[in-house]
This record gives structure tokens, C-alpha cells and sequence, in this order.
């Protein structure tokens, strides 16, 4: 851990869980997952484990939301809802607009 492959606010994906690193200790450390549920990792994990952080080189990143629609939906007006609904979120970025589909 001296190494800092992982820093709090960091979000990572290791054995099957993704979440952000809340805390950092000596022994263990809180990764809270979308669903807030906090999953204390032993350290020595990181260094065992393969370790995805996707935020290593740049804080800005692009999360995928798989979608099952119907296929009576209207894909356009779906898709303009939920480019409005990732506005409202502070954290989301205006500029990098989703690829096409």
C-alpha cells in the first residue's frame, strides 16, 4: 500500500465489487458500492488481487447503464429522457456526450 495504487475517492472494481474507496486504514480498507453498502477489503488484497481503478490517470470517467427496453419504446425519446436525467447529476460532465448507439 505504500505505492498508493488506490487513494480514497478512487472508484475500483476488485473480486466483483465496484465502489469508491471511502477510507484507507492499516489493515483494512471501505469500499462503498453504488448501493451504499460498505465492504471492508483486507490490504493485503490489493496487492494479491488483480485491482481495476478507473480513475488511476484521469478522475473523469464513463460509467455504462445497460437498459432492457421494450420494443414498442420510442429509443429517441428514451434516450432524451436519460440525457436529461444525467444533467441533473452535478458530477456528470457536459461536455463528452455518450456515444452513438
Amino acid at each position: 500500500m505504500l505505492e498508493q495504487p488506490i487513494k480514497v475517492g478512487d472508484r475500483i472494481e476488485l473480486a466483483g465489487v465496484e465502489g469508491r474507496v471511502e477510507s484507507i486504514g492499516a489493515r483494512r480498507t471501505t469500499v462503498v458500492t453504488p448501493d451504499r453498502i460498505a465492504i471492508l477489503v483486507p490490504n493485503q488484497r490489493f496487492i494479491t488481487d488483480n485491482v481495476t481503478n478507473y480513475v488511476y490517470f484521469d478522475r473523469s470517467i464513463r460509467l455504462r447503464v445497460p437498459l432492457t427496453v421494450p420494443r414498442t419504446q420510442d429509443v429517441r425519446t428514451l434516450e432524451q429522457l436519460l440525457l436529461g436525467a444525467a444533467r441533473l447529476v452535478d458530477d456528470a460532465l457536459r461536455k463528452a456526450a455518450p456515444p452513438p448507439a
